[in-house]
């Protein structure tokens, strides 16, 4: 962070404050993008995609996958390097649920602030 703040000075210094990168408002922390939900034989896993998040003042740490309230998996944050989307199963979806099973995911950031995708349901 310390270096970041350095880097941001420094550039503001050489070049002014009037650049896109300094004009820009903060849009915040984005959640996962185009997040799916499949399940493609009736019963196996649910297999969850997602494209990455956006961090906005601190970076993003992890993604935390959920099944309504319940906490699945946390997954450490790695840079999106490719257009592969993330991926991740949930291995042991019940049976049924009454109103249907419910996914989401979450980012968070170094400072614990969140965003959350849309609930889709199997």
């Amino acid at each position: 962070a310390g270096r970041r703040a350095e880097i941001e000075v420094r550039t503001a210094q050489l070049h002014g404050t009037d650049t896109n990168f300094f004009q820009r408002p903060s849009d915040g922390l984005q959640p996962p993008q185009n997040f799916t939900l499949a399940q493609p034989v009736p019963g196996g896993p649910a297999r969850l995609s997602w494209m990455t998040a956006y961090a906005a003042g601190d970076p993003i740490v992890r993604y935390e996958i959920y099944r309504r309230d319940e906490r699945l998996a946390s997954i450490a944050y790695q840079p999106q390097l490719s257009e592969r989307p993330f991926e991740w199963e949930d291995v042991t979806p019940p049976a049924s649920s009454p109103g249907g099973t419910w996914y989401r995911i979450r980012a968070v950031d170094a400072s614990g602030r969140t965003a959350d995708t849309l609930s889709l349901r199997l």
